[in-house]
């Protein structure tokens, strides 16, 4: 038999999670539930509602929509990824169409970063 493929969206991955296991064997692909809210400060709550032990996880999510924040789109990904991997994962894969922040790969001028 083969692996199933564990799949958790965050907020905004959920339609590319969609697109990814409909490309798949829908009998290989599951789909992690999870609870993702905000407490009243805007701050995430987040909570796994499904065993990830010794599983590989891939955390879908697109960090640049239109109308959301990008910032916060990053950091969800990252509390996920901070979540999981307290339940001892055999791997975290992030699956991100598109990374913000890497147009720059190279220092042009004096006083620019990476």
């Amino acid at each position: 038999m083969k692996k199933r493929i564990s799949l958790l969206c965050a907020c905004q991955g959920r339609t590319l999670a969609k697109q990814i296991a409909a490309k798949l064997k829908p009998n290989r692909v599951e789909i992690i539930k999870a609870d993702i809210s905000k407490f009243r400060d805007g701050e995430f709550s987040l909570q796994l509602k499904q065993d990830v032990q010794g599983k590989v996880i891939f955390i879908v999510q697109r960090v640049v929509v239109p109308g959301t924040n990008t910032h916060e789109n990053i950091l969800e990904m990252l509390l996920l990824n901070s979540l999981v991997s307290l339940y001892k994962p055999n791997k975290i894969i992030n699956v991100i169409h598109y990374l913000p922040y890497t147009r720059q790969d190279r220092i042009l001028h004096k006083g620019e970063g990476l």
